[in-house]
């Protein structure tokens, strides 16, 4: 019996690969480099396979990877390649998802079960934890949060829902939009203001997670546009004072700090 490790980068899906190669099948090749990462490419020949890395510009900057057969099966092998993986077996393993190697058929995957008001409460449990800066207390929808978070694969994998379980990951999406509304209501609304109230060249703080401006550190942004968004939400957009334009979905009724007035 080979016994499978599950491996990942930080904004990754954990793909399984057998242990003592670290090898993984073309499928998770893919999944682990190219998938929701727009800059990285690979290249695949008959001995193994050019992983350019995300920044750079040219094939001479390449790592070639060689492929294996492993009892009737292509892999290919990573052990001693110099690739830093988390390894999430441990946790992938207590989420129930379980993998086994097939001689002649691969790694076979079973996928977990899991309930949606347990996925959600992962997500939930999860807003203090490793995707926290995310979702910082001001926010108040699963929209706003899931368009932050860099790779909504694998807070989903962390929840033990698949890519195709759709359905489940709106019902998912519903109970942690709810969770975050009513998170958001016991705030004091002292110097804030809706988003529905907002108005051209409005100046506020901590209006995008992903530049941190929830830190002590406040990033000043100035309101830009307005619009409708689907299902009654707006999309906003903000400026810095460097021009660099973000633009948010958010409930109405989702507020942000203004800026104190000198």
């Amino acid at each position: 019996m080979e016994p499978i490790v599950w491996l990942s980068f930080d904004s990754t899906v954990p793909v399984p690969a057998l242990a003592r190669l670290y090898a993984m099948s073309r499928s998770s090749l893919i999944d682990l480099f190219e998938r929701g990462r727009e800059r990285t490419q690979l290249k695949f020949d008959a001995d193994g396979v050019w992983i350019r890395p995300e920044d750079a510009t040219d094939w001479d900057e390449a790592t070639f990877i060689d492929r294996t057969d492993v009892d009737g099966v292509e892999f290919f092998t990573f052990r001693a390649t110099g690739f830093e993986f988390n390894d999430d077996t441990e946790q992938m393993t207590e989420l129930g998802y379980s993998a086994f190697f097939v001689p002649g058929g691969g790694i076979v995957v079973h996928n977990p079960e899991t309930p949606v008001a347990v996925a959600a409460q992962r997500f939930i449990e999860d807003l203090s934890g490793s995707f926290a800066r995310y979702a910082p207390v001001r926010v108040n929808s699963w929209a706003e949060y899931a368009a932050a978070v860099p790779n909504l694969e694998r807070a989903f994998a962390l929840a033990g829902v698949e890519r195709h379980e759709l359905s489940k990951r709106e019902l998912v999406g519903t109970l942690v939009d709810d969770y975050l509304a009513s998170r958001a209501a016991t705030l004091p609304a002292e110097g804030t203001v809706r988003a529905d109230e907002l108005t051209i060249n409005t100046v506020l703080e901590a209006t995008d997670v992903r530049w941190g401006s929830h830190t002590p550190d406040r990033e000043l942004f100035v309101v830009t546009e307005i619009s409708p968004a689907k299902g009654g939400m707006l999309a906003v957009t903000f400026a810095t004072k460097y021009g660099i334009e973000r633009t948010l979905i958010v409930r109405p009724d989702r507020r942000f700090l203004t800026a104190p007035q000198d």
